[in-house]
């Protein structure tokens, strides 16, 4: 599985903005092949800042991803707002192990 934790830092509070383009994305992305979940958030302490957390079954799902017609809307969407941070990593993992506090 290959989970990707995006953070973007917007230079003024935009979300609302943004707000159809960021559904659309969410609900289209999680109808994909192998996506297991696709979710953006927006920092309850800075209304500046979006996350996006997302799980893909492989690396191909995720490729697959970039080249959808949902994904080229959003970065147009995107396009006009100025980001004064971005943070994007993906990680392979293994498989899943039980919550240690649980």
């Amino acid at each position: 599985m290959i989970i990707v934790n995006v953070t973007v830092t917007l230079e003024a509070a935009a979300t609302a903005d943004l707000k159809q383009a960021i559904q659309a994305m969410d609900l289209a992305s999680n109808a994909e092949a192998g996506c297991r979940i696709y979710a953006t958030s927006q920092d309850v302490n800075n209304a500046k800042v979006l996350r996006i957390y997302e799980e893909w079954e492989t690396l191909d799902a995720l490729m697959a991803h970039f080249q959808t017609p949902h994904m080229a809307a959003f970065q147009q969407a995107f396009a006009g707002v100025a980001v004064s941070g971005m943070t994007r990593k993906a990680y392979e993992v293994a498989g899943e192990v039980e919550f240690p506090n649980a």
